[in-house]
């Protein structure tokens, strides 16, 4: 993670020194400390962690000025990801499947890259969807799923709280800016998990720290499924019987898509039942659910 925020902020200050030399250096850049060549970010100061000569990047920031004031930023990421239609930045994936909730409606998502390896490997169907969604969007306790498998595919709730912070901590000492990175906590965590996190944060050297306990607020924007306390019926089966049934849940399109353009919506996620494109949107002539409403 490191060498990777590195390679990304080192090419990013010699982008704006360039852009410097071309259009002149950002305006305030004499009451900034660019000047006495020092750079905005922890690991400058470190350089037994450096892979590149950033003694070099300083002195030509002294001579020529950068344009921009950071070149680095790691901003909130879940609704523009879904909108761009990629990763979220430096977090791990809330669940691989899940509903978001916005005030135009709710939203049921499929991780696209699971949904393709899944397919890949003769498992993706009706009985894993089920499956993960009796799981809290996880596959880590689905038994006929191999375990190389469920070592690429851990979701933000598999991962340890101090794991969530060492990976803030290992992008912030290359990053200019603050980090926008969720440290997600189970409903059950308590005020003394909370403080052991921000306390490693700050040991860590990070900048801020955001907590959040699954459950904590109405309206939460992510929504995991529910975890079921029964086993499932396919956790019960033998490896060798994955089910290879098509896919019936798709990624819901953004209100306004038309019917003919991008994955369909053909599932209620509210009550499974067919659902019926009217009127430019997606509705269950069932229990009523509208993805426009």
């Amino acid at each position: 993670m490191e060498e990777l925020m590195e390679f990304v902020n080192y090419h990013s200050k010699l982008a704006s020194i360039e852009l410097a030399k071309e259009r002149g250096p950002l305006p305030y850049l004499d009451k900034s400390f660019y000047p006495e060549g020092k750079l905005p970010f922890s690991a400058f100061k470190d350089r037994k962690s450096w892979h590149f000569e950033w003694d070099k990047v300083a002195e030509m920031v002294k001579k020529h000025g950068v344009r921009n004031g950071y070149t680095t930023v790691i901003a909130p990421t879940g609704s523009i990801s879904m909108i761009a239609g990629c990763s979220s930045g430096i977090e791990p994936v809330y669940s691989l499947v899940f509903e978001k909730h916005v005030k135009v409606g709710s939203f049921y998502y499929i991780d696209t890259v699971f949904e393709r390896v899944m397919t890949e490997e003769g498992l993706f169907g009706d009985d894993l969807l089920r499956d993960v969604n009796d799981h809290a969007g996880s596959i880590q306790r689905i038994t006929y799923i191999p375990e190389d498998l469920k070592r690429i595919y851990v979701t933000a709730m598999d991962i340890r709280p101090e794991d969530h912070i060492r990976a803030l901590a290992a992008f912030q000492r290359w990053t200019d800016s603050s980090i926008s990175k969720t440290n997600n906590f189970p409903a059950n965590a308590t005020v003394d998990d909370m403080r052991e996190s921000y306390l490693l944060a700050h040991k860590l050297g990070c900048k801020d720290v955001t907590v959040f306990r699954d459950t904590s607020i109405k309206g939460q924007v992510l929504v995991a499924p529910r975890k079921k306390q029964e086993p499932t019926r396919s956790e019960q089966r033998n490896d060798n019987e994955a089910t290879t049934t098509p896919p019936r849940i798709l990624a819901v399109p953004l209100v306004g898509g038309s019917q003919g353009g991008g994955e369909q919506l053909k599932i209620c996620p509210q009550c499974t039942s067919q659902v019926v494109y009217q009127e430019g949107c997606y509705i269950c002539p069932e229990c009523g659910w509208g993805a426009c409403s």
